[in-house]
């Protein structure tokens, strides 16, 4: 059975009224047609990135997933999300007991926003030059950074830790 290939495609920049929203269209070999939509917001720096990065979950959803971690640390240690994704809030460095082995391990905390616009707190732990990222669900964590910190204070005191 041949393999369903996209035939054509074209990204677009609109503007109406002021506001600018980006658009991915798509047709077949068979006849359909998709379409997929952005608005801008500091998720992705250019509509060129935002399509790469489109094709990439389209075509190899493995590869797409299993990109590096979602956030990494800059030198001054604040936090800096990979291309996609956004960084709403964070606190750096941060002390929770139980989350680190030793004083000076780096430490942070985020929420961030996925490229698809749904959120996701993030506890972060660079060990002996090994990142670890571990990730709580927006809900599960509270409204805004300052609740999460408190429920995963409760987490990693009580032995429960991260998810």
């Amino acid at each position: 059975m041949p393999q369903d290939v996209a035939q054509s495609s074209v990204a677009l920049a609109l503007e109406h009224e002021g506001h600018e929203s980006w658009h991915l269209l798509e047709w077949k070999g068979d006849g359909s047609s998709s379409g997929a939509s952005f608005h801008p917001g500091g998720a992705f720096a250019t509509l060129q990135s935002w399509v790469a990065d489109l094709v990439l979950l389209n075509t190899d959803p493995e590869q797409w997933q299993d990109q590096a971690d979602d956030v990494t640390f800059a030198d001054d240690g604040s936090l800096v999300a990979r291309e996609g994704f956004q960084i709403l809030e964070q606190r750096h460095p941060i002390e929770l007991t139980n989350f680190t082995e030793r004083p000076s391990d780096r430490t942070a905390a985020a929420l961030l926003q996925k490229p698809d616009g749904t959120k996701l707190y993030v506890l972060v732990r660079d060990a002996y030059g090994e990142i670890d990222v571990l990730t709580w669900e927006y809900a599960s964590g509270g409204p805004d950074l300052d609740a999460f910190l408190v429920v995963a204070k409760a987490a990693f005191e009580s032995g429960e830790g991260g998810r």
